[in-house]
This record gives C-alpha cells, structure tokens and sequence, in this order.
C-alpha cells in the first residue's frame, strides 16, 4: 500500500500529471517513466481507459478521472459531449455524472475539466458532490478557480476535497516550473503539504524527475494524493475532516 503513517509534521508533495489518455506516448511515458507517487489524471473521452488505469495502478500511481464541467466561456471553450452544465437539469447532470464515473472505476477520484462557471453554481454542484460524497473519492480543484464555492459545498456535503496550489507549467520554461516547485517546496515546509498540477509536456517530465531526484535531500517528500489527505487534518487549524471523511477510496 503506498499510504504512509500519518505525519508528524513532515513536509509533503503531491504532483498529478493531468490530461492523459488522449495521446498513447504521453500516457505510456507518464506510467513508466515518472516516479509511481505522482498521481495520473485521465480524459473520459480516452479509448480503452479500464485497460489503461490498470496498467497505472500495477505501477504504483494513483489514478483520477477528469470531470468535464461547463466554462464561463462556454461554448468557446467546451468540455465536452458529458460535461456537466448550468443549462442542464439535475438529472441531465446526473446522468452524466454516472457516465464519468462509469469511466474510471477503480480510481482515488476526480479533478475538474475546465469549469470557471459550473464550480460557481451552488446551486447545481451541491446534488453532484453530494452524489461524489458517496463514491467514497476525493475532489481535486484545479487552481485559479474565481468565486469557486467547490469549498464551501465539499464542506456541506461531507466530500473530501483538496485544492491545488498551483500549475507547474503553465510557463513551459525549465526555471519558471522549477520556480514554481521549489513554491510547492516552501508551501510544504510552512503548512505541511502542497499539491501542484503538471501536463504532459516533454519539458515537464525530464524537469519533474530531475526536481524528484534531490527533493527528500531538501527535507520534502513526494507522496500521493492520499497521504496528503490522511496528513491535511494534522495542519490545518479549522474544520479538519472526520474520521468518517478520512476512509480511504
């Protein structure tokens, strides 16, 4: 099992290489070639998907299905044919929810595809976490997410929910996602855990595995989703979750 013992105030990393599935070489180099603690997100567009989540898990990395939601600038910027919308009725959402999940069985949960409105509207993303609650995984939400209430409703609906802090790459330069690890670092160092997001670029795998390579030698620990899980409540002030909401997917 790849959970730790709970911390006694370690510092934790948890990397997840999003957007795979779509592209056979970004997949097959994500599941070989990165350390097996950073976490594997997929399309559930992807072909084939149970066959290649099974061929992540025997590697030791966790795996999360992405949850296509509905953009501000829909339809400029579209999710997808089973995105989850604000247009759409609750039983419409929940039919495509099922379907998503359908997608990625066996996985530790899900992050969020896009979303800049749908992670805005309480209203409609109070029954999909409430039905999220029940599969027994955690939400991630992608960072940079204005007026989100993804927070606010995890903590209604009793889902476990972890933020990331930050897109390791959205400047595809070898110092600025160096830059923006060494922040994960010292974020992990103040509270006690951070997560960053990665895509699947060239750049960012040989950068990741490099950065991996030295980081216990700078008192910080690479760790999956999970662990940071089991550890948040040891670092957080408020609200640490149950032990009910601390089960493990």
């Amino acid at each position: 099992d790849t959970i730790q013992p709970v911390s006694d105030g370690r510092a934790y990393v948890a990397i997840i290489m999003s957007d795979l599935g779509l592209s056979s070489m970004a997949t097959d180099r994500s599941i070989k070639d990165l350390p097996s603690a950073v976490a594997l997100a997929f399309s559930p567009y992807a072909e084939n998907l149970q066959e290649t989540l099974e061929r992540a898990r025997k590697a030791d990395h966790e795996t999360l299905v992405l949850m296509p939601m509905e953009s501000a600038t829909y339809p400029k910027e579209d999710a997808g044919a089973h995105t989850l919308s604000s247009r759409a009725s609750d039983t419409d959402n929940d039919d495509n929810l099922k379907w998503i999940l359908s997608q990625g069985k066996g996985t530790v949960g899900v992050m969020n595809l896009m979303g800049t409105r749908f992670l805005t509207d309480k209203k409609h993303l109070t029954p999909i976490f409430a039905t999220l609650q029940k599969s027994n995984g955690l939400f991630i939400e992608t960072p940079g997410i204005k007026d989100s209430v993804a927070a606010l409703v995890a903590g209604q609906t009793g889902l476990p929910y972890l933020t990331a802090d930050a897109q390791i790459d959205s400047s595809v330069t070898d110092t600025d996602i160096r830059q923006q690890l060494a922040a994960l670092e010292k974020k992990a160092h103040d509270v006690g855990y951070a997560v960053g997001i990665a895509m699947p670029y060239p750049l960012t795998f040989s950068t990741i595995k490099s950065w991996a390579s030295s980081l216990e030698s700078r008192g910080v620990t690479l760790v999956p989703l999970r662990t940071i899980w089991k550890n948040k409540p040891h670092h957080d002030e408020t609200a640490p979750p149950s032990q009910e909401q601390l089960r493990q997917p």
